[in-house]
């Protein structure tokens, strides 16, 4: 019983030397670039354009990589024996499609907010 009482004990006192030593630290604040006061246009634009390239570098590698992939599952399936090429059809035309409505969905919402820069 007194061993009982003696790791109760010592839980409750590691418990009181825990806690409240201080108020936790504030947040530290990171302000996003693009918001900086005093960016002209044309660092705006540059920004903007360097993020767009990246994006589009990323979603062309995306490709390939996606275009790899189906490639090796194509010979998987001619290895086996597996019609492959009508599904090939079917998938290309999913992903033409798809890329059609992204394509149509990025000009509207372009003409929709595009604001022409008189300088």
């Amino acid at each position: 019983m007194a061993l009982a009482a003696a790791v109760t004990a010592s839980i409750f006192l590691l418990m009181v030397q825990q806690g409240g030593r201080a108020p936790p630290k504030p947040p530290q604040i990171t302000y996003f670039p693009s918001f900086l006061p005093g960016r002209t246009d044309a660092e705006i634009i540059a920004g903007n354009k360097a993020a767009t390239d990246a994006t589009r570098r990323a979603e062309a590698e995306e490709i390939a990589r996606q275009d790899r992939v189906r490639a090796m599952y194509k010979a998987l399936g001619d290895a086996t024996g597996v019609e492959t090429d009508e599904a090939y059809k079917q998938g290309t035309a999913e992903r033409d499609a798809a890329l059609k409505a992204q394509q149509a969905e990025r000009e509207a919402v372009l003409k929709d907010h595009l604001v022409k820069n008189p300088s």
